[in-house]
Formats: C-alpha cells, structure tokens, sequence
C-alpha cells in the first residue's frame, strides 16, 4: 500500500488496478463466507422456520457475512484483499449515509420544535422496529386538522412490528399546551390561513420529502383529513418519491353540498367574521371532557384556520387537475363523513379511473369522522377500528389493498364497500 500511494496512486486506483484480475476470486471467497456463516446460523434459521418467523436478506447481512469471506480468506493475497474491502464498502456506504442523512434530517426537525410546549401525544414522534425485525422501509403519517400525531399511535406501532420505521410529525400551528398560554392567548393562534398555507402546510410537506428521499428500503406515506391533503400535496410535489399511500377521508372541501361549501368558503375569508370561534365538534363532548380522556388537539380554531386548508386542499385540486398520483393509492372514508366532502373524494377517484393501483372503498353510513383511535371517540363502541387498522397496516406494509364488496349507491367512483 505504501509503495502505491507513494507513487501518487489513491485507494480507489489501487482497487481498480486489483480489480479485473480479482473480481472472480473477489465473488467465489464472499460466497464461500455467507455459505460457511449459513451453516453455522442454519440451526437457528430452522428454528425460526418453525415457528412460521420470516427472514428477509437484508444488506447488512451480506455486507457481513461478505466481509468474513473476505478476511478470512488465507488464499487471498492482502493487496486483492484490501481491494474488495474497498470494493464492499462502496456499495455499503451509500445505503449507510443515506439512513445517517434520514437520521440527522428528521432529528433537526424535532429540534426546530424544542420551544412549542407541545401537548402530550403532540410532539412529532418516530418509532422503529423492534432490534430483530427485518427493517423493510420508513412509513410518513400526517394526522388531521386540530388533532395531534396521537390519532396514528395504534396504526404506528402495528407498521413498526412490521418491519417500518414510522414518522409522525405534528402539523403546523397544532398542539399548544394550553397550561403555557398566556392571558389572552388562543392555542390555535398558530394555525396556518389562507395567507401563509405556503410557508407552513406545503413547506412542511416538502421538507419531510426531504426527509424521505433519505431513506433506505421502502417508502410510504399516509394522511387523514388533512393529513390527507398533506399527503397528496407530498406524492405530487415527489412523484416518485412513494411506493404507497393510504388516504382516510382526505380533506378537500366540507360536507353539505354546494351551498354550504361557498357560505363556508366566504364566510372565512370575510374581514371580522373570519376571526369567529368555531369550537371542533365531531364529538357531542367537551374539550375537558376529551382531555381527561387521555386525548390531544385543539377544541376551538377560528375561521380564516378553515380558510388556510380550503386554500391548502384547493391548491391540490389545481394541481390534480394537471398531474396524476403516481404510487399505489388506497382511500377510505365514511359514505355520510359529517366532516369532509365524501362528493370531492368520488371526483377523485373519477379523474383516476384509468389507474389500475388506486382503489376505495367506503365505511357504513354511521362511521364518523374521526376514525383512528380511541382517545377521539372516548367511551364509544368503534366496531370499525380493528378492521380498519389490519387494512392499513397490511396496504402500508405488504401492499394489500382493502378487501371490499359491491356498495349500493349512485356513486361513480366510490362504488365499493370496505369489508373489514
């Protein structure tokens, strides 16, 4: 090594000059090592086997075993030696940086949040699999309007025993500890309008996309309500960024029909009346009520707040009109969703009529809105949830698509039942 480098010669020309005479003996003594290290797991691996355990190869694992066949080879000459150890860890080193780059990226985000005095279940939250699970991928849930990252807590920890580090990030605006407000301060006065939706929901957005680019395996994304959006707002703005993408009751306009939608619509972005308290009221509660029941979010916003995601998810319906989503897409939303506009999700759904891999499905007439967890819907029967949480773990996770049934309505795209 030193004679070579003497002469000016990096390690890269060293292992290139080693290279076409070695590859074979390179690729014969890597095999020879996994074979040899196989023998010597088999007995485990048999015992894993009987027990229905599936292991998946993953590139630490030949990194590791390649590398014992590699120095452990006494017939190999040190030079040829040192040139694939070169040769391994350029290949490894890529898929390295890239999770130390998922890493550091998500954790500056955390850090950008230090100073919110977030609710408990609020503050943005990543949960990776158990240290003997085969690592398949990294998993994106966005929550919904006035809600925290607690609504995807059940979801989350299913898609982490399955193998997906899963990010749950809070909202712009979302989740102010009532405790540390001041007199006269709102919690919600940090929720995005319709005039800084740019710089807060779609900024968001894109930088988690950031975020994700750097992760090694495969990525998915998932959003309800407006998580929803966000999701949507994250595919177009990355095309091919996402393997999959799960939508629950994506948000595009309110229910009630065209009337209700432009009064809304107007009436938020009046001067005066767009600074009216609307209190959240998917639940016949009170916030204390909900609170004490273990969940987080805010109970009131006000007007120009509903004006900042109509301009949010408006946007998004330009842009669809344009693009088309790229990855396998899976929604699922009440037929009577009290909350968001069940019509906008059919047109959706319509305008992909031709994609093979977007499928819907539709929950019975007296599912709510709020559909994720237990905190939301305190003392309630949810006969709903275990089904709906098994779909998405398995769309999420494995691919599969939620199994359905024919729906008896006059829907054009929205015409198959969720079978849960």
């Amino acid at each position: 090594l030193h004679s070579f480098t003497e002469q000016g010669a990096g390690l890269p020309v060293i292992a290139g000059s080693l290279m076409e005479e070695s590859m074979v003996v390179f690729l014969l003594t890597a095999a020879a090592g996994i074979a040899g290290t196989s023998l010597v797991r088999g007995r485990v691996h048999r015992k894993a086997a009987a027990r229905g355990v599936g292991r998946q190869t993953r590139i630490s694992d030949f990194s590791r075993d390649a590398m014992k066949g590699i120095t452990g080879s006494r017939r190999m000459p040190l030079a040829v030696r040192v040139a694939a150890t070169c040769l391994l860890a350029a290949l490894v080193q890529p898929l390295a940086a890239q999770s130390a780059g998922l890493d550091s990226l998500w954790q500056a985000y955390v850090d950008d949040l230090a100073g919110e005095n977030l609710q408990r279940g609020c503050n943005p939250v990543r949960i990776d699999p158990p240290p003997a699970t085969a690592r398949l991928g990294v998993a994106l849930l966005y929550h919904g309007f006035a809600a925290c990252p607690q609504e995807w807590f059940g979801i989350a920890e299913l898609l982490s025993a399955n193998g997906y580090t899963v990010l749950l990030p809070v909202l712009p605006g979302h989740g102010r500890e009532y405790r540390y407000l001041e007199e006269g301060e709102n919690p919600a006065d940090g929720l995005p309008d319709s005039e800084n939706w740019q710089d807060t929901y779609a900024a968001l957005a894109v930088r988690l996309n950031t975020v994700m680019a750097n992760a090694s395996g495969e990525r998915v994304i998932g959003g309800f309500s407006l998580g929803g959006a966000m999701a949507i707002y994250a595919q177009l703005d990355a095309p091919d960024l996402y393997e999959r993408a799960l939508l629950v009751a994506p948000f595009f306009h309110v229910a009630g029909g065209p009337v209700v939608r432009y009064l809304t619509t107007v009436l938020a972005e009046t001067p005066t009346i767009d600074q009216m308290q609307v209190r959240f009221g998917p639940l016949a509660r009170t916030c204390t009520e909900r609170q004490r029941a273990g969940w987080a979010g805010l109970c009131t916003y006000q007007l120009e707040h509903f004006a900042g995601i109509r301009a949010f998810a408006e946007n998004n319906e330009r842009l669809l009109a344009e693009k088309a989503l790229q990855p396998a897409v899976q929604i699922v939303v009440g037929e009577d969703d009290p909350v968001v506009s069940v019509d906008h999700i059919d047109m959706l759904t319509v305008r992909h009529d031709g994609k093979p891999d977007l499928h819907s499905c539709l929950l019975d007439e007296d599912a709510p809105h709020v559909l994720l967890s237990p905190e939301e819907n305190p003392g309630e029967e949810m006969p709903w949830l275990p089904g709906l949480t098994r779909g998405a773990v398995d769309f999420l996770a494995h691919g599969q698509f939620f199994p359905t049934i024919a729906a008896d309505n006059r829907r054009e795209g929205l015409t198959r039942r969720c079978r849960l």
